[in-house]
C-alpha cells in the first residue's frame, strides 16, 4: 500500500473486503489521480479499511457504498456507508480501539472524522479534509 495512490488503494481495499464478505460494495470514486501525497493518503486508505473491516465484522449489512470525491477544488469528502445495525456508542467496548484510531490518524493529516447513525439503519463514517496546502 504504500506506493499506491489514495484512489488505488481504496479501489483495491474495497474489492479485497468484497472478495471476503457476502457484502455488496458500491464504489464511487471522483478523485484525481494523486490528489494527496503518500503519507497523508496511507493515513487515509487506513481509516478507510478499518471502517470497511467494521462493517464486515460488525454491521450484518448487505451493502455499503464508499464516495469519494472533491466538494470544491480543494476540499477532500469522503464516506463511507451501510446498510446494517449500526453503532451502538452506549455499549462499546472498551477493549476495542478501532474507532479511537481512526479518529487519531484523521487529526494526524488534519481531517476531520465523524462517525454516526445513518437515518435509514446503519452507520455513516465522514472524512472532510481540506487539501489547500497539496493542490
Amino acid at each position: 500500500m504504500q506506493n499506491e495512490s489514495l484512489s488505488q488503494g481504496v479501489t483495491n481495499s474495497v474489492r479485497e473486503f468484497e472478495q471476503q464478505s457476502a457484502i455488496v460494495f458500491e464504489l464511487d470514486n471522483r478523485l484525481p489521480l494523486n490528489p494527496l501525497p503518500p503519507k497523508q493518503s496511507i493515513q487515509i486508505i487506513y481509516i478507510i479499511r478499518e471502517s470497511l473491516s467494521n462493517i464486515v465484522r460488525h454491521s450484518h449489512a448487505t451493502h455499503a457504498r464508499v464516495a469519494l470525491l472533491l466538494t470544491t477544488p480543494s476540499q477532500l469528502h469522503i464516506q463511507i456507508e451501510d446498510n446494517g445495525t449500526g453503532i451502538d456508542f452506549a455499549s462499546a467496548r472498551h477493549d476495542s480501539f478501532g474507532l479511537q484510531i481512526m479518529q487519531e490518524r484523521a487529526e494526524r493529516v488534519g481531517a476531520k472524522l465523524k462517525i454516526m447513525q445513518r437515518a435509514a439503519g446503519g452507520t455513516v463514517v465522514q472524512l472532510d479534509m481540506d487539501l489547500g496546502g497539496f493542490v
